[in-house]
């Protein structure tokens, strides 16, 4: 068997690092997918209101353009969603993982 250069522990490392800063993102992002597929199939599936439904796209898009920019979003208000609090509660959470700065992969 063969050693492990330097480069490739550096490489290891490096996807360590990564993959533990990102990792509470991706199951966020996994979890909100679960939780949006399970309340698509409910019969009783709400009906948001313009408003509401605007705020979490806004909410969404500040997010997503503060990632694409690599900057932390700002944490915006997440509009109640009765039927479904957990969705309100994985939004939320979210926007916490998405913080660069509590999170550091130096």
């Amino acid at each position: 068997m063969r050693k492990a250069s330097s480069w490739q522990k550096r490489k290891v490392s490096y996807n360590k690092q990564a993959l533990e800063y990102y990792w509470p993102v991706i199951f966020s992002i996994e979890h909100l997918e679960y939780l949006l597929e399970n309340s698509s199939k409910n019969d009783n599936c709400p009906v948001l209101s313009a408003k509401t439904l605007s705020q979490l796209i806004y909410v969404c898009e500040r997010m997503a353009i503060a990632a694409n920019r690599k900057q932390s979003p700002t944490i915006k208000n997440v509009p109640e969603i009765k039927e479904f609090p957990s969705i309100q509660n994985e939004i939320i959470t979210l926007q916490k993982s998405l913080q660069i700065d509590e999170r550091s992969t130096d």
